[in-house]
Formats: structure tokens, C-alpha cells, sequence
């Protein structure tokens, strides 16, 4: 089961300054997740009849958020449950079917408010645990993949999402949303391996069981007032989608708005050379303090350039905080279950308060200093001081070192067995003979200042595997491994796959 579509090979070259990536599946497959939150948003918020009933659609983040807090806490006990392709199979199952039923509730009178309640359950479960899946993919890519996959499958669920709500029948487009997760999975199956899941080969799944306070209040917090100006954005932007008369204008300008995310994601990607996990969002930082004083006028004009900017800082936005999670993964080998689990569950608590905010504002600008400017002085100011509170790279790397010293996990440990029982029968030579050659692949890497992809390719040509092997245990293109090698070369020095082998043997075992 699988689609295949193809790999183009993103290569950038500023003078001195390169990166390389590759635009895959990740893109359409995300896109279509990133569309059904879109588009489920109408559909799920039927007012339920009865006082005791809440809103579907609260009802769906909530069970959410609680569903990633339930999978993180039991990740080390359940997480072959979590992880597998069957999980993947149920999980976009019950999200398309509680969309369908949620879709029924809106139609149905007498039972309306039942389907809601198991539209509210199911979807939240689902969709949860279908987050987790997109992470682990995710995390398993480099820096400029992940940039330009986020970046596109934005562009396209924002396009589709005005298409959609412009052009089409509400019917039809709640049909299209149920749709969308079965989409999904498809593209997400061919980068789900068949024995570990999401816990990717290159990752630490038990680095961050002693961190949870930390992550919880250090990353978790600053995720809350993100997520607070993202709702704020996301409903001023999708609002001004749904209340035009241009469906045309808004089409183009949310296409021209995504080459100009992708350009500056791609700016951002070639001169991040500071391998700091939250460099993109240093670098973003002043284009969405702009855009948000420029959301009132948004708002209450049509200005085609404050629309502009508007839906530019928006995709960014959107994009830069699920790449700051994926990097944040990848850099210090923290799970992705962890770390999404809790940047995502708290990102979305405080999406629902920029929601709120915003479907309030007038409301509360009369209650508040400077009237309407306060909205985007106080969305602002949450983003600065959420910036100013996240986890410094000290702090990560001292408290994973931490966890870490007390455990087995290697930073560098791929292990390309996928039965435990293989890995059990093998003797103590072979063992010390495998812990030797990690050891002297990771001295080399570091040496050289190897990039963590770059690691990984590494390891699978010092045993001898070429690049079509390579391509099949990294689940990347071909083109991109050897891109990846041709990069290896000329940071060794070095010409050869022997020359790469002999210089592995021959490097001095740390002490």
C-alpha cells in the first residue's frame, strides 16, 4: 500500500553558502492533515442544542490535546502500539469517520448532539495520534527538507482551504474534508517503517523520559503563547478568506504570499549556519512583529498589501512552529512523540485562547488601552516574551546529556536490524566490534562538523552501502543521498567510499 510521487532535489548555492534538501510526499501528505484542520473547523462547530453540551469543534481540541498528554506519559510502555502501521490505519480511520459523523450532526436535528459528542471523541483521538505519525516522518529529514515540505504542504492546505470555502457546495466540502486524513495516510505509509514505527532509527525514544517538567514548563509555556498568536493570525487570516467577494484576488494572493514563505524559509535555511534549533524563528521574529500591526488594517480595509503581508506571516507562522519541533527533535535526538506531544498539545491550548481573542476583540478593544491597536500590541508581546522564555540550547543539551549518561542510547547509534531476536544472538565480539566502529564513525563526524543527515549517510557508507541502499534505510530520493555523499567527499577531503572506510578503521578510539 503506497503512492509514490516524485523527489525533486532542492540544491541552493549563495557563494560559500549551500543547502540541500528534497521536496517529496511529505508535502502532499502533510498538506492533506493541514487541510482537514482547515476545513474541519466549520464542520465540527455545531452548537449543540443542549446547555450541557459543548461546541464539537471545543470538544475536538480538547480530547485532542488530552489524547497527546495520554500518549507521551505512556510512550515508553505502549509505544509499539502507538507506533505502528496499524495505529496509522485506525488512526486516519476514526478521523475521517468522525468527520463524516460530525458532518451528520450538522444535517440531523433529533440526534444531533450525540454525533457530535462521538464526532468530538473520535476526531480528537485520531487526529492526535496522527500528529505524532507527521512528526516522527518529519523529524526523520534534514534542516532543508523539512523546511520545504512544511512550507509547501502549507501553501497547499491554505490554497485548498480558499478554493474549497469560495467555489464549492458546503456538502461537498465537508465530504472533501473527510476525506482528506485517508489522503494523508497514504503518502505518510511509505515513511512509517514496518518494525520501529516512529521511533526513527537515528532517534533517542527514551532521551527525554526524565525531562518531562522541563519540557513541560520550558518548552510547553512558550508553546502557549505561540499558539495564542498563531489563532490570533489563523482567524483573522481564514475570516477574511470566508468574508470576501474576490475569491479570485485571495487565491492569487495566497499563492503569491506562499513563493514568498518559501523564499524566505529558503534564505533562512542557507544562512542558518549557527545550528542553533531555534535560529528560524530568530530570523522570522521581525516579519511577523510587522504583520501584526498590520492585522487591523487588514481587518477593516482592503488593502491588497496588508493582505499580503498578512498571508505571508500567516504560511511562515503556520510552517516556522512546526519546523522549530521537528529541529528541535533532530538536534538533540529527543523523541519526537515527547516533544511533539507536548509542543503541540500546549500549541493548540493556546490557539484556542488567540481564537477566542479574536472572535472577541471588539468586544474587549473597548475594555482595553489603545482600543483596537491593543489586539496586535498584546498578540505581540505575548510572541516576544514566548521567545525570550524558550529553552536555550545550554539547557537542552546539559539536561539530555543528563538522561542520557544513565542510559544506553548513543547519539550516533543506527541500527539497521529490525528483529531484537537477531540482535540477541549476536556475540560479545561482534557487539564490541559494532560499539568500536560507532564510536570511530561519530569521531569522524565530529570532526569535520558533519550535519546530522550527513551523520546517518556516514554510517551506512562506512559498512559499504551504496547509495540506492542508503536511499531505501533513510527513506529520502536517491538524488539526495548522493547529494549527501557528494557533500562527505568534499568535507573529508576525500574521493572514494574506500578512502571514507579506511579513514573510519584507522581513526583512534575516543578514550
Amino acid at each position: 500500500m503506497g503512492i509514490r510521487i516524485p523527489h525533486i532535489s532542492v540544491n541552493v548555492d549563495f557563494g560559500e553558502k549551500s543547502t540541500s534538501g528534497e521536496l517529496n510526499m511529505l508535502a502532499v501528505g502533510f498538506g492533506f492533515y493541514q487541510t482537514w484542520i482547515y476545513f474541519s473547523s466549520p464542520i465540527l462547530t455545531r452548537q449543540a442544542a443542549s446547555p450541557y453540551l459543548a461546541d464539537t469543534f471545543l470538544l475536538t481540541l480538547l480530547v485532542f490535546v488530552c489524547s497527546l498528554f495520554v500518549f507521551v506519559f505512556s510512550r515508553r510502555t505502549l509505544s509499539g502500539l502507538y507506533t505502528s502501521r496499524q495505529a496509522l490505519i485506525c488512526a486516519s480511520v476514526l478521523t475521517s469517520a468522525g468527520t463524516l459523523i460530525g458532518l451528520a450532526g450538522e444535517a440531523t436535528g433529533t440526534f444531533g448532539d450525540p454525533l457530535s459528542l462521538i464526532s468530538g471523541f473520535t476526531t480528537g483521538i485520531g487526529s492526535a495520534a496522527l500528529l505524532l505519525f507527521w512528526g516522527c516522518a518529519f523529524s526523520r529529514q534534514n534542516a532543508t527538507t523539512i523546511i520545504v515540505n512544511t512550507t509547501v504542504a502549507v501553501i497547499l492546505s491554505t490554497l485548498a482551504y480558499t478554493f474549497a470555502y469560495s467555489y464549492l457546495p458546503a456538502l461537498l466540502v465537508g465530504i472533501l474534508a473527510s476525506l482528506c486524513p485517508l489522503g494523508g495516510v497514504l503518502c505518510l505509509w511509505a515513511s512509517t517503517p514496518k518494525f520501529q514505527g516512529c521511533q526513527s532509527k537515528t532517534l533517542k525514544p527514551s532521551s527525554a523520559g526524565s525531562l518531562y517538567p522541563f519540557f513541560v514548563f520550558r518548552l510547553g509555556i512558550p508553546m502557549v503563547l505561540f499558539g495564542f498568536a498563531l489563532g490570533y493570525f489563523r482567524e483573522t487570516s481564514l475570516q477574511i478568506v470566508l468574508a470576501s467577494q474576490e475569491a479570485g484576488l485571495e487565491l492569487f494572493l495566497f499563492a503569491f504570499a506562499g513563493i514568498l514563505s518559501l523564499f524566505v524559509f529558503t534564505l533562512v535555511s542557507v544562512f542558518d549556519k549557527s545550528v542553533r534549533w531555534d535560529f528560524p524563528l530568530q530570523a522570522l521574529i521581525p516579519l511577523i512583529a510587522i504583520a501584526i500591526f498590520v492585522l487591523p488594517l487588514a481587518k477593516i480595509s482592503d488593502s491588497t498589501f496588508a493582505k499580503l503581508v498578512l498571508f505571508t506571516s500567516f504560511i511562515c507562522f503556520e510552517a516556522l512552529l512546526w519546523t522549530l519541533l521537528c529541529r528541535l527533535s533532530k538536534s538533540f535526538q529527543l523523541s519526537p512523540i515527547s516533544i511533539f506531544g507536548i509542543g503541540r498539545g500546549c500549541l493548540v491550548i493556546g490557539t484556542m485562547l488567540g481564537i477566542a481573542y479574536s472572535a472577541n476583540l471588539d468586544f474587549l478593544s473597548e475594555r482595553l488601552p489603545f482600543g483596537v491597536p491593543s489586539g496586535a500590541v498584546l498578540v505581540l508581546t505575548a510572541m516576544l516574551v514566548a521567545w525570550s522564555i524558550s529553552p536555550h540550547e545550554k539547557e537542552i543539551r546539559e539536561s539530555a546529556s543528563e538522561r542520557t549518561d544513565h542510559g544506553n542510547d548513543d547519539a550516533f547509534a543506527v541500527d539497521t536490524s529490525s528483529n531484537s531476536a537477531q540482535r540477541k544472538s549476536e556475540s560479545a565480539q561482534q557487539l564490541a566490534h559494532r560499539a568500536a566502529f560507532i564510536k570511530r564513525s561519530e569521531a569522524v563526524a565530529n570532526r569535520y562538523l558533519l550535519s546530522q543527515r550527513e551523520r546517518e549517510v556516514l554510517f551506512f557508507l562506512g559498512k559499504g552501502y551504496n547509495a540506492a541502499r542508503i536511499q531505501e534505510e533513510l527513506y529520502i530520493s536517491e538524488g539526495t543521498a548522493k547529494t549527501h555523499i557528494h557533500h562527505i567527499y568534499r568535507k573529508l577531503d576525500i574521493h572514494t567510499q574506500q578512502e571514507l572506510i579506511n579513514m573510519i578503521d584507522e581513526e583512534e578510539l575516543p578514550s
